[in-house]
């Protein structure tokens, strides 16, 4: 069996083709699942410390420390933590004014996080 350099050549571009093709695509396509990682990690850390966080509270600190404007993203990392077990919904009591997603940090109990609510929603109150 014989190849023609013709043949050959043309391979070689599309095997060429093919890898730029794929690591631009990579790039272009694994770049958003990095942030959202990034993401996860930094609030990760962020509720050990504050236990218990509203959905407005981590799109501002999504927004600071990443830069991301798209709450999307925030929410996709959000929703990790759920997923893994990090993080649960914590519903407070029914106040007025818009209703909001709350979360708290799984070592923390529910009736923690009812204290720690009260507490922030009171600072808040005195315009803390």
């Amino acid at each position: 069996m014989t190849v023609d350099v013709e043949d050959l050549e043309w391979s070689m571009n599309l095997v060429k083709w093919s890898t730029r093709s794929f690591h631009s695509d990579l790039e272009e396509n694994m770049s958003e699942d990095v942030l959202i990682g990034d993401l996860a990690r930094l609030l990760r850390k962020e509720w050990m410390a504050r236990k218990i966080m509203s959905q407005g509270e981590v799109h501002r600190f999504g927004e600071r420390r990443s830069g991301e404007k798209d709450f999307s993203k925030i929410d996709k990392a959000t929703n990790h933590l759920v997923i893994c077990g990090d993080i649960f919904p914590f519903l407070p009591p029914v106040t007025p004014g818009k209703p909001t997603l709350w979360w708290r940090w799984h070592t923390v109990s529910k009736e923690d996080a009812l204290e720690f609510w009260v507490a922030k929603t009171a600072k808040r109150a005195m315009g803390k």
